[in-house]
């Protein structure tokens, strides 16, 4: 598991150093030597658990860094503690606060209560991280299962079986037609074809023999597309089976009823 990621915004290099030593055993630590700098490393990074911003800074100060940083897309969560050495009176207190601030700490500060609260503050965006993948993967299995739904109810008319997988391979839908297929589908077949779908990102198609339930031998054609959400991002496959052996079987009558037609004008003309 990877350590907390801390961005420290200081301009005295002396403080950066001091924040280092004392945050580097338990946390990864990134340093900034100007606001400007610490809103460009936001903008270019989407791993940072929380912010340590120094208040009292040249130019932009850390208030309004805050509030640039809250403003950026993705960022709005990312916890800021405020630290300063003079600007410690109540209104300057509730300004960090109204800047988006989790907490507004005091120089010098003791090493030990800094490093329980920034630990306190990093969990909260990893917490929040792992709720909204949560919530990125139900959705996701959601649309798929209401499109695997779609897809089996129209195909259901063609008498086509029909298996939808997710983005690991785990089947989580079939059709009737599927589950009643002569001599009963293979799953690890399936499953292989399915994942050889998501993983290529295209069609895969084959075809097997498979023993129907008087023994005769059944030939099953196949073929796994992949689904992709809004975004384009491989969500999951679609497996089609279709039993051919009774169309197999009618053009070989077809094809077996005109080579006859066709002796018997030859034999005809005789």
């Amino acid at each position: 598991m990877r350590k907390p990621i801390v961005l420290a915004v200081d301009d005295d290099r002396g403080n950066l150093l001091a924040v280092e030593a004392t945050l580097s055993p338990q946390f990864e630590v990134i340093t900034a030597g100007s606001a400007e700098e610490a809103i460009e490393i936001v903008r270019s990074r989407v791993d940072i658990d929380v912010i340590l911003m120094d208040v009292q800074m040249p130019g932009m100060d850390g208030f309004e860094a805050a509030s640039r940083i809250k403003a950026i897309p993705g960022a709005g969560d990312i916890p800021i503690a405020f630290i300063t050495a003079v600007y410690n009176e109540d209104p300057f207190v509730k300004q960090g606060y109204e800047a988006g601030g989790i907490d507004y700490l005091g120089k010098p500060f003791d090493p030990e209560i800094l490093r329980r609260k920034l630990s306190h503050y990093a969990s909260f965006r990893h917490r929040t991280a792992l709720l909204g993948e949560r919530e990125r993967r139900l959705r996701e299995s959601e649309a798929l299962l209401r499109e695997g739904r779609r897809l089996s109810a129209a195909l259901d008319q063609l008498r086509v079986g029909v298996a939808v997988c997710d983005a690991k391979g785990c089947v989580i839908h079939t059709n009737d037609e599927f589950r009643a297929l002569p001599g009963e589908p293979t799953p690890s077949s399936d499953a292989r074809l399915l994942a050889r779908a998501v993983a290529e990102g295209d069609t895969c198609r084959d075809s097997i023999e498979a023993e129907g339930q008087n023994g005769t031998p059944r030939a099953i054609v196949r073929a796994a597309s992949p689904l992709k959400d809004s975004a384009g991002r491989i969500v999951g496959a679609v497996l089609i089976v279709h039993d051919m052996t009774e169309r197999r079987q009618a053009v070989r009558d077809l094809e077996t009823r005109l080579t006859r037609m066709v002796e018997a004008e030859a034999g005809g003309d005789d």
